[in-house]
């Protein structure tokens, strides 16, 4: 049995009037290798470009610890780490307005 991936076309809101086409694994892996990748520009000033990094992992007592960090590229610097077990988005939106 071969492996197949769902590819929905179009920009529909969840997939309503959009068609849906199944591809082999091995036609998904041949139109990645069309692709050419292109390497990043590194930035050249200060907050030209910012990194966001989401981190979870679970503890002992089966309790989710999630982890926001936002950085500067340029200086590879650490300008806000948010921490707790619930990050809703309304957070991290607030988080990128400081």
């Amino acid at each position: 049995m071969s492996q197949r991936r769902a590819i929905t076309s179009g920009v529909a809101p969840c997939g309503a009037g959009a068609e849906t086409v199944w591809l082999s694994a091995v036609d998904v892996a041949a139109a990645t290798a069309r692709v050419a990748r292109q390497p990043l520009t590194l930035p050249t000033r200060l907050n030209e470009r910012w990194l966001m990094d989401f981190v979870a992992d679970s503890l002992a007592d089966r309790r989710w610890l999630r982890v926001l960090n936002i950085l500067n590229e340029y200086w590879r610097e650490c300008l806000q780490i948010e921490v707790d077990t619930l990050l809703p988005g309304a957070r991290v939106v607030r988080t990128l307005e400081q």
